[in-house]
C-alpha cells in the first residue's frame, strides 16, 4: 500500500539536472556528497538501505548505503557542483519501502508526499535519522496509540490489523480491548508524518475503504489515513472502520432512556437522564402524587436531549411528583420508544432553598458551524469554568469565565470539531449546567 512517488523521472528532476541527464548541459566541477542515515528509529525489518535519486536515475536497486557502525549507513558519490539533487531513502531496494520525508525538510514531488534535496557547491556530508530532518539524537519519540471501532463490520476470526509506514505496511495484529474496540501502540518520532489503514484480517484483500474526506490518495485508486506525530504521547481515534469519525450507534426505540434523576435548585428542579443515541426529541411525563393531582407532560425537541428544568411555580410548593421519560428517533411522523424509563420521585420544598450561583443558558446558533455562543443569566457573580465534551465523554476544549450577576455571553470556537452532537458544560460554586448543541456544516 505504499505510494510509488517516483512514477516519472522527468517530473522529479530540476531543469538543470534534466539538461545534464540529456547531455545538453555544460560540463561543471564535480563534488563529493556523503549521505549518512541512522536507522535506529525504524521499527520495521530490512536487509539493505538505498538512496535512489537524481544521480542514478532514481533506480531503487542501486545507490546502496553500507553499514558504518551501529545502525548507521553511508554512501559517497560525485555530482556536478551547484546542481540540485533529489532523493529519498528506501529499504530493500524497493519504493514499496520508501521513507516518509517530513515536509519541514522535503520538496513536494507532485504525488502528495516529499523528497529530500540538496544543492552541493563543495564536498558535503548530509546526516539524518530515518524519516526525520535531524539526527536521531535530536529526535523525540512519543507513544502513539491507534484505536479503531469495528462495530460496523463482521469481525474476522484473525482480528483487526494495522499496516502503515511505521511497520513497513506489514499487517500487524491489534489488541482487542472490548467487543468491537481495538488498539495498538507504536513509539514514533515526533514531527514525522505516517500513512496507515486498518484491515479486517491479516491481508490487504480485507482492507478498509478510507473516505476521501479524511484520506490521502495511495496511487492505487484508494486512500490511506495520514497522521503527523505531535510532541507528546497521543491517542489517535477511535475511528470507525472505513469511516472518518467514530461509530455512532443508530437510534433505536427498543430501549428507553436510562438513569432518570433530579437535582433541586433554588427555584426549580432539574430532571436528567441518559440520552437515547441519535434521538431527536424526548417526552417527559409527570404525575403529582402529594396531593394527588394532574399528570402533565412536556415535549422537548433537540438532538439527544438529556435534561430539562421545571420551575417550582409550575410544580407548586410542598408537593411530591414522580416522572419518567421516553425519546423519539424521528418526529415526522413520530417514532417514540415503546416504553418509558423507570420512575423517579422528588419533593418540592415548602420554602425556597438558599440562593445558589445558578443560571440559565441559551445557545445560538444551534446547529452551529464554526462558533457557538452561550448567553448565561447568573444569579450572582463569580468565577466559572466551561468545557465542550463529546459523546465519548472527552473534553475537547475548556476555559475560565468571569461571571457577573445578570447577563453574560461567551463565544466558543468549534474549529477542528467534526459534525455531531456535543455538550457545553458550565460549573460554578459546585453547581453545574449542561447543554446540548450540534455541529452541522
Amino acid at each position: 500500500m505504499k505510494i510509488n512517488t517516483n512514477q516519472s523521472l522527468f517530473k522529479r528532476l530540476s531543469g538543470t539536472a534534466l539538461a545534464l541527464l540529456l547531455g545538453a548541459g555544460v560540463a561543471s566541477a564535480q563534488v563529493n556528497v556523503t549521505i549518512e542515515v541512522d536507522m535506529s528509529t525504524e521499527v520495521g525489518t530490512f536487509t539493505t538501505v538505498h538512496a535512489p535519486g537524481s544521480w542514478n536515475g532514481f533506480d531503487p536497486t542501486g545507490a546502496e548505503l553500507l553499514p558504518i557502525g551501529g545502525d548507521k549507513y553511508a554512501l559517497t558519490f560525485s555530482v556536478p557542483a551547484g546542481v540540485q539533487q533529489i532523493y529519498k531513502i528506501v529499504k530493500d531496494a524497493s519504493y514499496a519501502n520508501e521513507e516518509t520525508v517530513p515536509a519541514a525538510c522535503g520538496l513536494a514531488n507532485g504525488f502528495g508526499t516529499f523528497d529530500r534535496f540538496i544543492t552541493p557547491t563543495a564536498d558535503e556530508t548530509v546526516a539524518f535519522c530515518w524519516e526525520s530532518c535531524v539526527s536521531c539524537a535530536a529526535t523525540t519519540t512519543v507513544a502513539v496509540t491507534f484505536r479503531v471501532n469495528s462495530v460496523n463490520i463482521i469481525n474476522s476470526p484473525l482480528g483487526v490489523h494495522i499496516a502503515g509506514d511505521f511497520n513497513g505496511f506489514t499487517p500487524t495484529a491489534m489488541t482487542q480491548t472490548a467487543a468491537n474496540s481495538w488498539q495498538i501502540v507504536y513509539n514514533l518520532v515526533a514531527g514525522n508524518t505516517f500513512r496507515y489503514k486498518f484491515l479486517n484480517g491479516d491481508n490487504f484483500s480485507v482492507e478498509e475503504q478510507v473516505d476521501s474526506a479524511c484520506g490521502i490518495p495511495n496511487g492505487f485508486g484508494g486512500f490511506d489515513r495520514e497522521f503527523t506525530v505531535p510532541a507528546t504521547d497521543v491517542v489517535v481515534g477511535p475511528v470507525c472502520f472505513s469511516q472518518c469519525s467514530n461509530c455512532v450507534a443508530s437510534c433505536s426505540t427498543a430501549n428507553p432512556p436510562q438513569n432518570p434523576d433530579h437535582t433541586l435548585l433554588s427555584n426549580r428542579v432539574r430532571l436528567t437522564w441518559n440520552g437515547l443515541p441519535n434521538s431527536v426529541a424526548c417526552q417527559v411525563k409527570a404525575k403529582r402524587i402529594v396531593p394527588v393531582g394532574p399528570s402533565p407532560s412536556q415535549n422537548l425537541i433537540g438532538s439527544e436531549i438529556q435534561n430539562t428544568d421545571v420551575p417550582f411555580t409550575v410544580l407548586g410548593l410542598s408537593t411530591s411528583w414522580e416522572w419518567q421519560v421516553r425519546c423519539a428517533c424521528q418526529i415526522t411522523p413520530s417514532v417514540l420508544a415503546s416504553a418509558f424509563s423507570v420512575k423517579d420521585t422528588f419533593n418540592v420544598p415548602a420554602l425556597r432553598v438558599a440562593d445558589m450561583s445558578e443560571w440559565t443558558v441559551d445557545l445560538f446558533p444551534n446547529p452551529a458551524v464554526d462558533q457557538i455562543n452561550a448567553v448565561m443569566n447568573a444569579s450572582e457573580a463569580g468565577q466559572a469554568v466551561w468545557s465542550v465534551v463529546d459523546l465519548l465523554g472527552r473534553t475537547l476544549v475548556n476555559g475560565d469565565l468571569n461571571v457577573g450577576e445578570g447577563r453574560n455571553t461567551v463565544s466558543i470556537s468549534l474549529n477542528g470539531m467534526e459534525n455531531g452532537v456535543y455538550f457545553l458544560r458550565f460549573e460554578q460554586n459546585e453547581t453545574s449546567s449542561v447543554h446540548t448543541f450540534t455541529v452541522a456544516r
